[in-house]
């Protein structure tokens, strides 16, 4: 839900283009589709290649939120039908290319589709599993653990989709030391509330969902808190507001300072 209006409404004008477009290559001359043909076969001879040695660059993927996403893919078995399908339509290619057909442009898009019923339902659900997976059981703990309507946080990652499944207000905070002042500052006087959610601003206690990497920061490591459980690279805490209160008084003792009004904060 989070990822229609960014990713795929903006691409709709330019995909419908790129569609009309195939559908005109049948009108060509059987010379000019050649061109286009062989320009296409080493398109997809490049993307062939690059799989076939995926086994080298997969290991330089670095996503923080997918630490183990190389893994995952060697191991189900998904590389091997792609290999097999941009094997198949560079064979295709080739055959459709020598036969100077002038419809194989869609034979050509007939292939393409069916191989996105083969590989495209195991790569929607490595990613589910890597990065949904964890935000859909730590929304669950929340819902089933939440406590007098304490507050949610979440520091460090941001993730919408946390507010969605919880179905909660969530303050997003930087895991900078200020952001510990933010969001003592933010439960006093930037109180939210919704018609699913009505925090209770009051409760001597709230809940963080916080990041692994940010959990190592030392001021985190410092602040005492008890663990709720832990989803992926996310941890669910719990934390009691007088230890918070202790806390900011030693950082603003330190110079450190409250930002959350210089910028425009994320509101879910």
């Amino acid at each position: 839900a989070t990822k229609l209006p960014s990713y795929w409404l903006p691409a709709t004008p330019a995909a419908a283009i790129l569609v009309s477009r195939s559908a005109s290559l049948l009108s060509l001359k059987i010379r000019q589709n050649s061109v286009i043909w062989i320009f296409t076969f080493f398109i997809l001879f490049g993307l062939a290649m690059a799989f076939s040695f995926s086994s080298i660059w997969l290991d330089l993927i670095k996503d923080p939120e997918m630490p183990n996403l190389a893994f995952d893919i060697k191991t189900s078995g998904l590389l091997i039908k792609i290999r097999i399908i941009f094997s198949l339509m560079i064979l295709l290619m080739f055959c459709l290319l020598i036969s100077k057909n002038s419809w194989s442009i869609l034979y050509l898009q007939i292939t393409f589709l069916l191989g996105q019923f083969l590989f495209m339902p195991n790569i929607r659900n490595l990613a589910d599993i890597s990065r949904q997976l964890p935000i859909r059981e730590i929304s669950n703990k929340i819902i089933n653990n939440r406590i007098n309507k304490e507050p949610l946080v979440m520091v460090g990652i941001r993730k919408p989709s946390l507010n969605f499944y919880s179905r909660q207000i969530v303050f997003y905070e930087s895991n900078a030391p200020a952001g510990l002042i933010n969001i003592k500052e933010r439960f006093e006087t930037d109180k939210r509330s919704s018609s699913v959610d009505q925090p209770n601003y009051d409760s001597e206690t709230f809940l963080v969902v916080i990041d692994k990497y940010s959990k190592e920061k030392d001021h985190w490591k410092t602040l005492k808190y008890s663990e709720l459980g832990s989803y992926g690279i996310y941890d669910l805490l719990r934390v009691k507001k007088t230890d918070l209160e202790k806390y900011v008084k030693y950082l603003s003792k330190n110079g450190i300072i409250s930002n959350w009004r210089e910028y425009k904060s994320e509101k879910f």
